[in-house]
């Protein structure tokens, strides 16, 4: 009876399955990294390019030191 359930058939179909399995977690996996990576990537440039134009346009900065506002 036992020998029934651990014929070789069963015994590749579940490594086959297992296999399986385990590339699909891995897939998935590296799709979430690749997304939040590329969301930290956008976030940042984003950040920098607005840190950039606030120090350019602000009047206090050495852009505008020969500005006539002051």
């Amino acid at each position: 009876m036992t020998m029934e359930l651990f014929d070789a058939h069963t015994l590749v179909m579940s490594a086959v399955l297992l296999i399986h399995i385990a590339g699909v977690i891995i897939v998935s996996v590296s799709a979430v990294v690749l997304v939040m990576s590329t969301l930290a990537v956008v976030l940042a440039v984003r950040g920098v390019r607005a840190t950039w134009a606030w120090g350019r346009h602000s009047t206090f900065g050495p852009a505008n030191r020969f500005s006539k506002v002051a």
